[in-house]
């Protein structure tokens, strides 16, 4: 008696040893039962339709005991690529080495530059530098550093950044006063007359012309109604004219219109004089008015306004610039201190001969302490090369070290890589092997169930891809040259129920190593059709030499021809049948027959 652990050991070791070395010994044997042994029910299709064609080809690398090597790929792999980001991580880690080496050799070439730089220090010049500069005003060094000193590099620094901020104050100044110069030259002429005066003027010139527009418009306006007037006196003297001409054509010895008497003769003559005159000495002496002199007067007017317009506008813009000039002039004498406007030319070119030798006195100056700073740069780098050599010597050491463990890591992957190339070809083959001898005994059975009409020949189609084996079972019809690897496309349910039956009992018959020496089959009916059941029995009647044949139904009926299809042949063999009847409380009842053998050996059937 076993219990827990030690019983579950005992389990492995007696049904599948080969669990025993698996990482999980209970799913290797559960799947070794369940594809080999036992055909559940509910999932006769599982292994052709819910599972990948990579997991179907690890299945048989289990069967075929080849489930270890895929473990040990597995792991190995799992520690190839723990033992690749330990790599790269050390390779990172190495980084830094990497470069302190290149700063260190950086700062060597820099240091050598240095000491190959200057000539040998002098403390009477330096003494000397440093007395000076106290002298220069804005330098804040109050005494001479030691040149030994640690900070001296950085007092010496900030004297000559000091020396160089005079220097530009000093150009600046010398720019300054030398535009002032040019601005004088510059200076605009003062103006003829007052902005005031123009407009005084400009407002005479404004109200001379309005007085012209307002004559130029009364004249228009007697023009106009001159015109009007002569035209209606025109318009009565045609009249008359037209009147004398009818009254010629129609006079007679009495008037045409009161019939009385008349000087007919004078009044003729009359008429004629009406015709004959061409109305000239009835109109008025002038008819005419001259705006001629009136519209030059308001052009002239006009012209006077725009030019005192335009002068007004010049005299603002010069007057501008003249203010614009004056507030420059006036800002650059306050910054360079100048009192005295009119002394402002001497007093400038003085400024700028005094900041020109200033300057070149301090570039002088700069120019020695630049001397100083490299002298002390190269006392200083021939005291720090031996300390860099050293610090150099120890980073290339470390680095040495951590390259040669890296190339140790490097030579290892490479070897883990060619063994799982290897075990992952050495277990393709082993499964691709033994699925070529088991392959016959697939079609056989297949062809014993004949499940359908047109592909009737089942094969196991393997591959590798990227060092991984893939299993399909791919069906094919002969005469047309037709194959898929996809049966559940084409297949009904129960044509593909067997299938999946056929390939379970191939590997049943054909593995070498069982867990169990038995084919179960839970309730086959629910899964085939009829015809397809029929090919089913016949197939078993023919396993059952060579395995334990248990199948369960809750067919009575099927039940019965199972009992007749599988009676023992002879009395070395043995068919039981075990029903389960009614259920209580205790169990169920349990009748349990043997199926007597088959004596007589062959029958033949009238028809």
């Amino acid at each position: 008696e076993y219990k827990g652990a030690s019983a579950t050991a005992r389990i492995f070791e007696e049904v599948w040893p080969d669990s025993v070395n698996a990482q999980d010994g209970a799913k290797s044997l559960s799947s070794a039962l369940s594809r080999s042994v036992y055909l559940q029910q509910d999932l006769v299709r599982e292994f052709l339709e819910n599972t990948t064609n990579k997991e179907r080809f690890n299945v048989i690398s289990e069967l075929v005991g080849a489930g270890r090597l895929t473990e040990l790929q597995e792991q190995l792999e799992k520690e190839s690529r723990s033992w690749s980001r330990a790599s790269n991580q050390m390779e990172k880690d190495a980084q830094p080495f990497v470069i302190r080496e290149e700063a260190l050799k950086g700062q060597l070439t820099k240091l050598k530059g240095a000491a190959n730089l200057g000539t040998e220090f002098d403390n009477s010049k330096w003494s000397k530098w440093w007395e000076k500069s106290q002298q220069i005003e804005k330098v804040t060094v109050s005494e001479t550093p030691s040149p030994t000193a640690s900070d001296t590099s950085t007092w010496l620094d900030r004297t000559m950044r000091e020396i160089q901020s005079i220097r530009v104050g000093l150009r600046r100044r010398g720019s300054l006063a030398l535009h002032a110069l040019e601005l004088m030259k510059k200076a605009p002429p003062a103006l003829q007359e007052s902005i005031e005066t123009t407009k005084g003027k400009m407002e005479v010139a404004t109200k001379a012309l309005s007085a012209a527009k307002r004559e130029l418009k009364v004249g228009q306006e007697r023009v106009a109604e001159l015109r009007k007037s002569q035209v209606a006196a025109q318009e009565v003297e045609e009249q008359k004219r037209a009147l004398a001409q009818i009254a010629l054509e129609i006079l007679d010895s009495k008037c045409p219109v009161c019939q009385q008497d008349y000087d007919v003769e004078g009044t003729r003559n009359r008429l004629r004089g009406i015709l004959d005159s061409d109305g000239e000495n009835r109109h008025p002496a002038q008819t005419k008015i001259d705006i001629s002199e009136l519209a030059a007067k308001e052009k002239l007017a006009a012209q006077q306004e725009s030019k005192l317009q335009q002068l007004l506008k010049d005299a603002m813009r010069a007057q501008l610039q003249r203010d614009s000039w004056k507030k420059e002039w006036n800002n650059i004498l306050d910054e360079l201190h100048i009192q005295e406007p009119k002394a402002a030319e001497e007093k400038l070119e003085q400024i700028i001969v005094n900041c020109q030798k200033q300057d070149s006195s301090l570039k002088q100056h700069a120019s020695d302490g630049e001397h100083l700073s490299l002298n002390l740069a190269r006392e200083s780098a021939i005291a720090k090369i031996k300390s860099t050599e050293a610090d150099l010597e120890k980073a290339q050491g470390e680095l040495r070290v951590q390259r040669f463990e890296l190339r140790k890591r490097g030579v290892t992957s490479a070897t883990s890589k060619l063994l799982i190339e290897q075990l992952r070809e050495a277990r393709s083959k082993v499964a691709i092997d033994k699925l070529s001898e088991i392959e016959p005994l697939l079609q056989r059975i297949f062809a014993r169930i004949d499940p359908h009409p047109a592909f009737r020949v089942v094969k196991f189609a393997t591959d590798v891809i990227q060092g991984k084996g893939i299993l399909d079972a791919e069906i094919l019809d002969d005469s047309e040259d037709k194959s898929s690897r996809n049966p559940e496309t084409i297949f009904s349910s129960s044509q593909l129920n067997a299938l999946a039956v056929s390939v379970f009992l191939s590997f049943n018959l054909s593995l070498p190593n069982l867990p169990l020496q038995a084919a179960l089959l839970d309730d086959p009916i629910q899964s085939l059709d009829d015809i397809n059941l029929l090919g089913l029995v016949d197939l078993l009647r023919r396993t059952k030499d060579r395995r334990q044949v248990i199948v369960s139904t809750h067919d009575r009926r099927f039940g019965n021809l199972l009992s007749r299809k599988l009676r023992p042949a002879n009395k070395s063999q043995t068919t039981s049948v075990i029903e389960l009847n009614g259920w209580k409380r205790t169990g169920p009842e349990v009748n349990q027959y043997l199926v007597p053998p088959d004596e007589v050996q062959l029958r033949l059937v009238a028809t």
